[in-house]
């Protein structure tokens, strides 16, 4: 039989005072926490990650946020010592050797935890550890169930808890979106986003655009939404925006000009969604893809005036627009 887990009275615990965790990174990345990072393929994850530790290591600011100063580990699993040497060059002019990169290491079934304890040994000074990505630190296993995904985070966190350190993992997200929810677009299961403290998502409105938003919520870490733009080797803080702007800017152009049209005097209107486009004047949407976010900002449309209907007629569906009363 295992022994009996330890138990703490609630009283005791009110009263007990305990050491608060610390603020790498204010609002954004405390000690004792495990993080993920998430957009899809070659959007800049390891460039801001580079710049984070660089930040942390240097302890200057890092998107407008105030840093502590302490050691920072990253672990760039998908890249090599010339790319990183000229992506250093780019980024700053110098830096310090508490800044460590580990360009190999071992996966999780090989032990990679022991070699983030035995990396914390030579170099106790070091809070933040980055991981990119959590697809090399897993291996090849193909096992991604519910299960797995949840095992293999909490090495993460309780290594992060055990130590007090932060970690942050990059990770990808799947290719659907979802209409609601940036957070529900992180590949693998639910397990992945429930077993970390925290989660930031980068997208953008179109891949080629140098801005980007970074969706952050947490357990300890107030819902925020920043606006980045990257400048060379660097991403740089432009704004925060407020829950409602940051609903607004996730609404695609072809909506919003669907909504525009209808209030300059056309008030109603019926037919598919080739006509549609065709009638706006909207580029670059395919009709497909406009029914897709037409239906998925439904209730964006209904706040803004607009009712949204389909219709099948014959061997086609209609799309059906009007403004109420």
């Amino acid at each position: 039989m295992p022994p009996k887990p330890e138990s703490i009275g609630a009283q005791e615990l009110m009263e007990e005072v305990l050491k608060p965790p610390v603020w790498l990174v204010e609002g954004l990345l405390p000690t004792s926490s495990t993080n993920l990072l998430c957009s899809p393929p070659k959007f800049g994850k390891s460039i801001l990650c580079l710049q984070l530790c660089q930040s942390v290591a240097m302890g200057q600011p890092f998107l407008a946020r105030a840093t502590v100063q302490a050691g920072a580990i990253y672990l760039c699993l998908e890249d090599t010592k010339y790319r990183l040497q000229h992506r250093l060059w780019a980024l700053a002019d110098e830096s310090v050797d508490d800044f460590r990169l580990v360009p190999q290491a071992a996966t999780l079934a090989e032990g990679l935890i022991g070699q983030l304890e035995g990396l914390l040994l030579d170099y106790p000074g070091t809070k933040l550890f980055v991981v990119d990505t959590l697809q090399v630190a897993r291996g090849n296993s193909g096992d991604y169930s519910y299960a797995n995904d949840y095992a293999d985070l909490r090495q993460f966190k309780s290594f992060a808890d055990r130590h007090d350190v932060c970690v942050l993992i990059v990770h990808h997200l799947r290719k659907a979106e979802s209409a609601s929810d940036q957070f529900m677009d992180i590949s693998g299961t639910t397990a992945i986003s429930g077993a970390v403290d925290g989660m930031m998502v980068m997208q953008k409105e179109k891949r080629s655009s140098s801005d980007c938003r970074l969706s952050v919520t947490g357990r300890d870490v107030e819902y925020a939404e920043l606006v980045l733009r990257r400048d060379g080797m660097r991403w740089e803080f432009v704004e925060q925006l407020t829950e409602a702007e940051a609903y607004e800017a996730s609404v695609p152009d072809a909506v919003k000009a669907i909504v525009s049209w209808l209030a300059n005097g056309v008030c109603r209107w019926s037919g598919t969604a080739s006509e549609l486009i065709e009638a706006v004047g909207i580029d670059g949407v395919s009709p497909a893809v406009l029914g897709k976010q037409l239906a998925q900002h439904n209730e964006w449309l209904r706040q803004q005036g607009v009712s949204f209907g389909r219709r099948r007629t014959g061997s086609s569906r209609s799309i059906e627009l009007s403004l109420l009363a």
